[in-house]
Order: structure tokens, then C-alpha cells, then sequence
């Protein structure tokens, strides 16, 4: 499909770009706000489904779609981080912390659309 596969759209793979430099991993793609307005049912439900998606199963099953597992006993499966793929099983740079201003992480989309390849 056009909209899934770069090859098709673009003619060419998409790959990983890791900086000599260093990177920041995302570690946190999910959170559960602590917030006056999450009700004791939506943190609930929240934990619940936290504790699903860390299911081996469900960890596994997200390694196909570029996932690395967050679940220590689901290992990393070469047949789809290699460089045949366009991404390193083993990132080899740098792994740096977060800025702890909050102001450059807030920026980092804006560059993102400047910067980006418009293909």
C-alpha cells in the first residue's frame, strides 16, 4: 500500500538515521497522567492496559511492526532489526539523556517539519 511502504511511494526503503553523535531512546510512549481530572476508572483501566501490552504475547507481536520490547523476557528478534530493514539490532552511538528543559523537547517536532525530507 502506498501509505504503509516507502518503496512503493518513494522508491526508495526508509531507514534509520543514528547520529554519530548520540541519540535519546523514548522510553515512555505511554504514561498515566496524575492529574485532577483522571477518574479512578481511567487509571484503572490505564494499569490494565499497561500490564497487557507488556504481555509477552502482545511484546512479541509488536517486534513486527518496529517495537523493541520494554519486556525483559521478550528478546530482540533479528528478523526484523537488522540492516536489511534499515535499523541496528544493537545501537552502536551514544545513548544521551532527555534535555531537562522542557522547552527543547517541545521544539523537537517543529524542527522535525522543517528538517524532514519532503520526498
Amino acid at each position: 500500500n502506498l501509505n504503509g511502504d516507502p518503496q512503493a511511494r518513494w522508491g526508495q526503503k526508509l531507514v534509520a538515521i543514528y547520529p554519530k553523535e548520540g541519540t535519546i531512546l523514548n522510553d515512555h510512549p505511554f504514561a498515566i497522567l496524575n492529574a485532577p481530572w483522571v477518574s479512578s476508572l481511567q487509571r484503572w483501566a490505564a494499569e490494565l492496559f499497561i500490564k497487557f501490552v507488556l504481555t509477552e504475547d502482545i511484546q512479541r507481536l509488536a517486534l513486527k511492526h518496529g517495537f523493541r520490547p520494554s519486556n525483559p523476557n521478550v528478546k530482540l528478534d533479528l528478523k526484523y532489526f537488522n540492516e536489511e530493514n534499515g535499523v541496528q539490532a544493537n545501537i552502536t552511538v551514544p545513548i544521551g539523556q532527555p534535555p531537562s528543559d522542557v522547552e527543547v523537547l517541545l521544539r523537537v517536532p517543529d524542527l522535525w517539519s522543517i528538517t524532514r525530507s519532503q520526498g
